[in-house]
């Protein structure tokens, strides 16, 4: 993670001003830069004027009462949205920093602040990387609704255990995260290696499926690939002995046709005895009638 390179001291004049600057151009994209603007606002929000802890912070030396006003005056910002961009840097840079894994923290930013806001609310150095893979694949919906849940699970082993349980907005670094609630695995994305023809097919039966079924979820795209499949294919059962059997009636649907199959070697009829006693039964009606 690339942090703000400002080389004057923090708290001076001229610190203040590169920071509000590269502040007030973030806002623009803040989609693809939230996480600078968010180190700027911990930094507003942590930084007295001149860097003395004795004195206030240098937003409040700006003219402001703190920091929340700062950036609702300055950046069009509320006050959740500034708490919630203060605590994703507090959280993943200054609380776990160097304690995550690299890849996993880019992959964790990568998701956009939508989830990373809800995700540090749970993330630990030992659980980023399985949450991190559930909400790459899981709605917004449901990784809220997902979180929810394990927060409320590890609030209550908190209590039980007599450790604290840090509000949302408020977590320090006594809060261990909570792990992902035990069905989260159903969320679980497998990775497969597909050669560039498999590839192909691959996206032609998602994109078939995504006209049928009116959804862009590639795990339900997926999923009704699959149960298809399975729906259709219930004869690929080799060491079943009536696999035979289930194929060649699956085939008789399609054509629309009755078959015989008769062992040649002992000219016993293997299948479709009733379709023979349905034939012989025709022709000796046909028989009687042309007597008649």
């Amino acid at each position: 993670m690339t942090h703000l390179s400002i080389p004057e001291p923090p708290g001076t004049e001229a610190w203040s001003t590169k920071i509000r600057r590269r502040a007030r151009t973030l806002i623009r994209t803040i989609d693809q830069g939230y996480m600078e603007l968010a180190e700027i606002i911990y930094k507003v929000w942590d930084t007295p004027v001149d860097g003395d802890a004795r004195r206030a912070s240098v937003a409040v030396a700006w003219g402001y009462r703190g920091y929340l006003h700062w950036a609702q005056e300055e950046l069009g910002l509320n006050q959740q949205k500034t708490m919630r961009l203060r605590t994703v840097w507090e959280r993943l840079e200054v609380q776990l920093g160097d304690k995550l894994d690299p890849k996993t923290k880019r992959r964790i930013v990568k998701l956009g602040l939508s989830k990373v806001r809800v995700l540090v609310q749970v993330i630990s150095e030992t659980n980023a990387e399985v949450w991190a893979e559930m909400a790459e694949n899981l709605t917004q919906h449901e990784l809220e609704a997902a979180v929810a849940r394990a927060r409320k699970a590890q609030k209550e082993r908190n209590k039980a255990e007599g450790k604290p349980v840090p509000k949302v907005g408020e977590l320090d670094e006594e809060w261990d995260g909570a792990d992902p609630p035990e069905d989260i695995e159903r969320f679980k994305w497998q990775n497969f290696f597909l050669a560039p023809e498999q590839n192909v097919n691959v996206m032609l039966a998602l994109d078939r499926a995504r006209e049928l079924a009116e959804s862009k979820r590639k795990g339900h795209l997926l999923d009704l690939i699959c149960t298809e499949f399975l729906a259709t294919n219930t004869f690929l059962k080799p060491d079943d002995p009536d696999t035979p059997l289930r194929f060649l009636a699956k085939f008789e649907r399609l054509m629309g046709k009755r078959l015989v199959i008769v062992n040649p070697e002992t000219w016993e009829i293997e299948y479709g005895m009733d379709a023979l006693e349905q034939v012989a039964s025709a022709a000796e009606r046909a028989i009687e009638e042309s007597e008649e």
